[in-house]
Formats: C-alpha cells, structure tokens, sequence
C-alpha cells in the first residue's frame, strides 16, 4: 500500500534507505548498553575533580561493538522491530492501567505505597503484566506457531474453556476465602 503523503513518502525512503534497520536497532541497543555499563560501572572509574566517574571511554567502546553486531544479526533486529511496538503498546496499557487504579485510589496515593503492596490484587496484576510482556517476545519470534499447533491438535475449544473458567473460580474461591481472614475474630 502506497502511501502519498509527504510523510509516508519520507518514511518510506528512511525505510528503504535502512533507517530502521541499521540506525534504529543500533541506537537503541547503543543506548541501553551504555546506560547499563555507565550505572554499573562494571569496567571501573577515573578519578575527576575529586569524583569518580564511570570510564566512558571503554564503556562507549564496549557499547559501540556490541551494537554493531546486534545490527549485523538480521534475525535479532527482526525480532527488536517486531517486539517494540508491542513493548510500546504494552507500556501504554501499563500506564493507562495505573491511571485508572490512581483515579480510583484518589490524590495523593500511590499503588506502590506499603499499604497497597501486599494486596492480592496488585500482585495478580503484576503477574498479569510479566505474563504479558513475555508473550510479546514469543509471538514476536516466532515461538508461539508450535505451541499452537500442539494445542490445536490435542485441546479441543470446549476443553479450553473449561480449564479457563476452573481457574477463574479457583481464583475467585481463594481470594474471598483469603480475604475473610482478616476481619479480625481471630479464627
């Protein structure tokens, strides 16, 4: 599909130049392994005006390397093209998640306060989110076609269902049952 605006003309010259498979995977990986080599300091400090500072030089270096050959993989820049925008999408469900739990807790409150924490709920959710993200990455790479195929052939959609909806009455059993314990009669 050919896209005549001016700046579907420009995408797809950057797409057709490289732009987002060089440039793109390699800044982006360039950026976060020196992020993760500057925070760590893994290969030392130097000494500058009476302070420690990360060696950028090595860090930069390390980085640099290992971005090029991040770059000349073409199946891991597939999978960083594929996964991001589902990371991306992830991350706004994320937020617009807390937006709502925030508006439903009021001013001033935070999910992450100690009050919140231990709760059932924002444990689920989290759990639900790691979940989540780690079937972007397998769908993204292609993991999730055998999977299928072994379930499709030994699962039937009835039985699916019904192993579904145990759960969801397991969940819901264990988290009422949970939650009466601490009314406070002591039993």
């Amino acid at each position: 599909m050919a896209d005549t605006t001016t700046l579907g003309v420009a995408i797809e010259f950057l797409n057709k130049l490289g732009f987002f498979d060089v440039v793109l995977p390699f800044l982006l990986v360039f950026t976060i392994v020196f992020g993760v080599l500057e925070k760590t300091r893994l290969f030392g400090t130097v000494k500058l005006k009476d302070n420690d500072v990360p060696r950028k030089d090595l860090n930069s270096m390390i980085a640099f390397a290992i971005a090029l050959f991040v770059v000349s993989a073409t199946k891991i820049v597939q999978t960083i093209k594929t996964s991001m925008p589902q990371v991306a999408l992830g991350l706004i469900i994320i937020v617009s998640f807390m937006m709502l739990v925030g508006m439903l807790l009021g001013q001033g409150k935070n999910i992450f306060d100690k009050e919140y924490l231990g709760q059932g709920w924002v444990i689920f959710f989290g759990v639900l989110i790691f979940i989540g993200l780690i079937g972007v990455f397998i769908f993204s790479l292609g993991w999730w076609d055998p999977v299928y195929s072994f379930m499709a052939h030994w699962l039937s959609k009835d039985a699916v269902l019904g192993v579904f909806i145990l759960l969801v009455v397991a969940f819901a059993v264990t988290y009422i049952v949970g939650g009466s314990n601490k009314t406070g009669d002591g039993k």
